[in-house]
C-alpha cells in the first residue's frame, strides 16, 4: 500500500485551560493536549483505509476543542499515491486566516514542499513534504487610558 507521510506541529499557550487540536487521518489520528510546549506527531494517509479500488484521496483534518465545543475545522485532500495536495481549506496562505473564538486566537498553517530529497517522508516515488501547524492563544484585549 502507498501513503502520504504528515507531520503535525501544536502549540497550546499556558493561559489556555481545557483545550486540545485533534488531528485525523482515514482510520486514524491524535490529539495533542500539551500546554505551553511545543508538541509534534506524524500521520499517514494510508491508501488502504481510503475505500475504493482506484480512490487514493484521504482527507487530512484540523479541529480545534474548548470546553468540549468544537471551535475551529479546516481540512486538506491529499492523494496517497503521488503525494500531492487535491483540495481543502489550507491550500494557499492566503486561506489561512486566524480565527477568533471562544476567547481565544487560534493561528494555523500548512507548508507543502515540492519533490523531496529526504527518504521515508513519503512511501511512494513521488517525494512531498507536508506539514501542518496550529496555536492557541488567549483573545489579548487592549484598553485606551486617557489623559
Amino acid at each position: 500500500m502507498v501513503s502520504k507521510g504528515l507531520y503535525v506541529y501544536v502549540y497550546i499557550a499556558p493561559f489556555v485551560r481545557d483545550c486540545y487540536v485533534r488531528f485525523t487521518v482515514p482510520n486514524g489520528g491524535k490529539n495533542q493536549d500539551l500546554i505551553g510546549v511545543w508538541s509534534n506527531d506524524h500521520l499517514e494517509v494510508e491508501s488502504g483505509n481510503i475505500g475504493g479500488w482506484f480512490d487514493y484521496t484521504g482527507r487530512f483534518d484540523l479541529t480545534v476543542f474548548h470546553n468540549g465545543n468544537k471551535i475551529a475545522y479546516e481540512y486538506n485532500d491529499f492523494n496517497s499515491r503521488m503525494g500531492n495536495l487535491e483540495g481543502g481549506s489550507m491550500t494557499s496562505i492566503r486561506n489561512t486566516k486566524c480565527i477568533r473564538n471562544d476567547g481565544l486566537i487560534i493561528t494555523y498553517g500548512f507548508y507543502d514542499a515540492g519533490s523531496g530529497v529526504h527518504p521515508g517522508r513519503t512511501r511512494t516515488r513521488f517525494s512531498k513534504t507536508q506539514c501542518s501547524d496550529a496555536a492557541v492563544s488567549p483573545l489579548a484585549t487592549s484598553t485606551t487610558r486617557r489623559r
